[in-house]
């Protein structure tokens, strides 16, 4: 029946005493103590087995379930049979493959290995290889070249830089156009627009239009002037600052002194930049009948001693009104009233309405101005003072720039000094 041991002597046991029972109570009753004591023995046998049976059963089920599962991982293993021997066949072939090229390439190797054994040589080493060390890149020859390179080409730089400006800087570039010129004064650049000359001004600005003026009555002296002293204010051409250096020129001698400016440019009057009046003046004088410009003439309000003289309205003939004689007998009128007269005039390479001017000047100032003017402009006022057009001419430098003056970046006078930084200066500019 596959029960153990144990319950099949239970079994064998509770079949032989439930006989002996049986025999019994054919010879006694239920009640007879030995037929009670069996029943009792038979009812205890009967129970062990059938707990025997329960745990036998419940063993047999466990075994069962533990087969079915063996049985199921077979079966798995069973349904991955066929995708391993896919994989296991690639893997063969792919050996067979290599396994083939691996014998092709030892087999030509054993060829090229006989071949080259029954082939002479066609070259021989004589000699075994060596060195020298490093032939190229050279790399000394390359550091002198780039230190060569690093001095000379900043240096061809400057030089082209110097060679390509055209413009006039500093007082030297016109000393060395005409060497006995006569420049008196060197004016600092001023961004302020229509700048002029206050009392008790210690600006280098002011300082630099007391030097003018200290340099221009030695000129007028010079030259036998005590009173009525005419000054000319021209330049080459127009932005060169004429007309700022004549106001300022003004108010400087004004300081002690009785002054006129008068506006000489009738083209491109500029005067009431600086001071407001009426649009009458010269040319309206010397078209009118009046014998002298006394009504025309107004007081600047800027200084008491300086009076200015528009230059009108603008008249179609302008050399023909400066060349008239009543010009001059007004000039010479002004003289005996005047202890300086200033004469803010057209600039002499557009025009020719200065020349007329010169006749009745004493001093000509003029102006050029730095980094502006080109420097055959002044080979063009040279080639006046050489035909002795204008004579006592005395040059203004304007809108110098710090460095481009003797004092180099700092000016100072008494206890009032000026250091100038113009954060827009080039770089470069710093090293020339």
């Amino acid at each position: 029946m596959g029960l153990n041991a144990g319950i099949e002597n239970s079994i064998n046991e509770y079949n032989t005493l439930l006989l002996t029972r049986n025999r019994v109570l054919k010879q006694a009753t239920n009640e007879n103590p030995a037929v009670v004591e069996m029943n009792k023995q038979i009812g205890n046998l009967k129970n062990l087995i059938h707990k025997n049976l329960i745990e036998s059963r419940e063993t047999l089920q466990l075994q069962i379930a533990q087969a079915n599962a063996q049985l199921n991982v077979a079966k798995g293993d069973i349904s991955r049979y066929p995708t391993q021997e896919k994989v296991f066949r690639s893997i063969e072939r792919q050996q067979n493959l290599k396994e083939q090229l691996y014998l092709y390439l030892l087999q030509k190797r054993e060829e090229n290995a006989i071949t080259l054994a029954v082939t002479a040589p066609k070259a021989k080493i004589v000699n075994p290889a060596f060195t020298t060390g490093v032939v190229s890149p050279k790399y000394q020859q390359i550091i002198y070249g780039s230190l060569a390179a690093g001095f000379l080409l900043p240096l061809l730089f400057f030089v082209g830089l110097h060679t390509l400006d055209t413009k006039v800087h500093t007082k030297q570039h016109i000393l060395s156009t005409i060497p006995n010129a006569s420049v008196i004064a060197e004016i600092p650049v001023n961004n302020e627009e229509n700048a002029m000359v206050h009392p008790n001004d210690f600006s280098v600005f002011a300082e630099s239009f007391r030097i003018l003026g200290s340099n221009l009555k030695f000129l007028l002296k010079a030259k036998g002037v005590d009173q009525g002293g005419v000054v000319l204010v021209t330049s080459s051409v127009k932005g060169e600052g004429k007309t700022t250096i004549s106001m300022n020129t003004a108010l400087t001698l004004a300081g002690k002194n009785k002054v006129i400016i008068i506006g000489a440019d009738i083209r491109n009057p500029q005067l009431h930049r600086f001071i407001k009046g009426k649009n009458v003046g010269l040319t309206d004088y010397l078209v009118s009948d009046d014998s002298t410009p006394e009504k025309l003439i107004i007081n600047s309000k800027v200084n008491p001693n300086l009076d200015v003289l528009f230059s009108g309205q603008i008249a179609p003939n302008p050399n023909d009104l400066l060349d008239m004689k009543k010009f001059d007998d007004m000039i010479g009128d002004l003289k005996t009233k005047y202890d300086y007269i200033v004469l803010d005039s057209a600039p002499v390479m557009l025009v020719s309405d200065t020349l007329h001017l010169i006749e009745n000047s004493d001093v000509v100032m003029y102006v050029v101005k730095s980094d502006f003017t080109e420097k055959e402009m002044i080979d063009f006022a040279a080639g006046f003072q050489k035909d002795h057009l204008i004579k006592n001419m005395a040059f203004v430098l304007n809108s110098v720039k710090p460095e481009n003056t003797r004092y180099g970046k700092k000016y100072g006078y008494g206890y009032y000094s000026y250091t100038h930084h113009d954060p827009k200066q080039k770089w470069w500019k710093r090293f020339i």
